[in-house]
């Protein structure tokens, strides 16, 4: 199927450009008012990267709608923050903003990823994407019992970009970079560097992710290293499939949700691969 911008009825009029610095905090209102976690830093980080590309939607001088995509070199895509405030839902204008993002990137780039909640997954259907994997969130502390031997604070990316790329076959040390230059960011890593997790804070708690590890002992132990960082504040975390969702229960955690990782034109492993337990966010892969 071939989208354009065009290929929507325009149930209203909306003004689409990309956003900018001064959008971050209009954007973050928007994110917040329909309940994300996303802060102001969230989209200043977004708007200040180059390989991210964004979309707004403006109707009458409001901002109402928005949409991310991550460009991981040529190879990936992953598009994400699809945000329509309350008032203008179930118009078709969900549609209009991830059609702009979608039409925008997939001639960048070898393949085009997101992660689809219901309402979401027939509209990326539509367009072309197949089914990947089940991505489950996971919320909690992780247990007590679980010991952080052999980890320690992560604060330079350049230490585990080799590591990363290895894994998710994709450089994102831009990515890893910013998120730790976030003073407010927690960081860990195994002394010997066979994982690491970074911890960054949201509106509403903290996230977790990514998180990369040679196996599920070396989880454990950054998953009880991140609980110590964070004085055992509860926080969110996204398994990749059921190996790390076994690893994360196994681990004290609770499932909250799942959603559909899914890709176009065909579906591939994007940002996946052995021992990516946790994805980035669901905005960045």
């Amino acid at each position: 199927m071939v989208f354009t911008v065009d290929s929507f009825s325009a149930a209203m009029d909306v003004d689409f450009r990309p956003l900018t610095a001064r959008d971050a905090g209009d954007a973050a209102a928007l994110s917040t008012a329909v309940g994300w976690g996303m802060r102001r830093t969230d989209w200043e980080r977004f708007v200040s990267l180059p390989a991210v590309r964004t979309v707004g939607g403006w109707r009458d001088g409001e901002l109402v709608a928005t949409a991310t995509a991550v460009c991981y070199d040529a190879a990936v895509a992953w598009i994400g923050s699809i945000v329509v405030a309350a008032p203008y839902r179930r118009r078709g204008l969900g549609t209009r903003v991830f059609e702009r993002a979608f039409d925008d990137v997939r001639d960048r780039v070898d393949v085009v990823g997101l992660d689809a909640n219901d309402t979401g997954k027939p509209i990326y259907a539509d367009a072309g994407f197949d089914d990947v994997l089940t991505a489950t969130v996971y919320t909690g502390t992780p247990s007590a019992d679980l010991d952080a031997s052999g980890v320690e604070p992560l604060t330079d990316a350049a230490r585990i970009a080799g590591y990363d790329a290895t894994r998710v076959s994709v450089d994102r040390e831009f990515l890893l970079a910013s998120l730790l230059d976030d003073p407010d960011t927690r960081g860990v890593v195994t002394t010997d560097d066979t994982g690491y997790a970074i911890a960054t804070p949201t509106r509403t708690g903290w996230a977790v992710g990514p998180l990369l590890a040679d196996d599920r002992q070396t989880t454990h132990r950054l998953l009880a290293a991140v609980r110590d960082a964070l004085d055992g504040d509860s926080f969110t975390i996204n398994a990749l499939g059921s190996a790390p969702a076994a690893a994360f229960a196994a681990a004290g955690l609770t499932d909250t949700r799942t959603l559909t990782r899914m890709t176009y034109p065909t579906p591939e492993p994007a940002l996946t691969g052995r021992g990516v337990y946790a994805n980035a966010g669901f905005a960045l892969g």
